[in-house]
């Protein structure tokens, strides 16, 4: 048998033992010595038998890469709560108390190093759901990904962890090194009240002050205090909710007084629903054959069976867990 030693491509007759030939039955060996870059260290094994046939066997030896270093972690919003640094691994990302949704992505430092991505969900009781592999699955790939988190529950936190793996530990019966970056993912202390105010106030329908404290009394039972309590704290833009009121009860041929009228008594002060007329371009009078003296009661039906459909909704929404789409 006769060993060559290769490194990184030319063979050449080994440098720690001296190329031999022994009988048909002998056995050898040879230590090739690797390291962490890109080439690899090359073995050949040539067998001859008593006939001077040779038989070659070529084995490539890689050493699993420890550069598993992440790079560049960085979000579309909120803040973390310490600059990234490559050698550490845990980071909290703030978000703001009605902000649902983030964008989270993690570089790898090495060009060959795989990553995969996971995350999980915090319990009520705080303590932490199972492990779940995204829309990626479990596999590694030779490439930089982010979690885009679509719905970041009000009062549960979310973990995203980066798992990086050395550069040519994607070849089977390899050894692997595996670094976990993890990031906890938390809306500013926000309550269910308050997510139901937010989640009204992005409806299409358009809530006055007013208006929204009376159905959060209505349709879940809560206190005056407790109602104006929340729909302050969410800092509402009233202006805006007063134009998508409007677009429900403005029809063509209503006049622009009209139009005023009707949102005033819906709570919306004489300001905001100036600027509603404003931003529609309602005309001061209509034309006498379209005027009508009150909102068509089939608007009025489909506004009120929309506002029904939507309290379920959010019902619905309050009880979700987390999603988590991972490019």
């Amino acid at each position: 048998m006769l060993f060559l030693l290769r490194r990184p491509y030319e063979y050449k007759e080994s440098f720690s033992v001296n190329p031999v030939c022994v009988d048909a039955y002998g056995t050898n060996s040879l230590g090739c010595r690797t390291s962490h870059n890109t080439n690899p260290c090359g073995l050949r094994f040539q067998i001859r038998d008593n006939s001077g046939n040779i038989r070659t066997l070529n084995i490539n030896v890689r050493r699993a890469s420890g550069n598993t270093w992440g790079a560049n972690l960085r979000t579309n919003t909120g803040t973390f709560n310490r600059a990234f640094a490559r050698a550490t691994t845990s980071y909290t990302l703030q978000l703001a108390a009605n902000r649902t949704s983030a964008n989270i992505s993690l570089d790898r430092a090495h060009h060959n190093a795989n990553m995969r991505i996971r995350f999980r969900q915090q319990n009520n009781n705080g303590t932490w759901g199972a492990w779940q592999w995204g829309n990626l699955g479990s596999t590694f790939r030779r490439a930089d990904h982010s979690a885009g988190l679509t719905f970041v529950p009000y009062n549960n936190a979310i973990q995203v962890q980066f798992q990086i793996r050395g550069a040519f530990t994607n070849m089977p019966n390899t050894p692997t090194r595996i670094r976990n970056y993890t990031v906890t993912v938390r809306r500013s202390a926000f309550n269910l009240n308050q997510q139901r105010a937010i989640d009204l106030l992005a409806s299409s329908f358009g809530y006055s002050r007013q208006a929204l404290i009376n159905t959060m009394m209505d349709w879940w039972g809560l206190s005056h205090a407790d109602a104006v309590r929340a729909v302050d704290s969410v800092n509402a833009d009233w202006n805006a909710q007063a134009v998508l009121a409007a677009q429900w009860i403005w029809w063509s041929g209503m006049p622009r007084q009209q139009l005023i009228n009707a949102l005033i008594a819906e709570g919306f002060t004489q300001a905001q629903a100036t600027h509603a007329a404003n931003v529609l371009g309602v005309p001061l009078i209509a034309p006498l054959s379209a005027q009508l003296n009150e909102v068509p009661a089939e608007t009025v039906e489909a506004r009120e069976s929309a506002r029904a459909a939507l309290q379920e909704a959010i019902e619905q929404r309050n009880q979700e867990e987390a999603r988590v789409e991972i490019r």
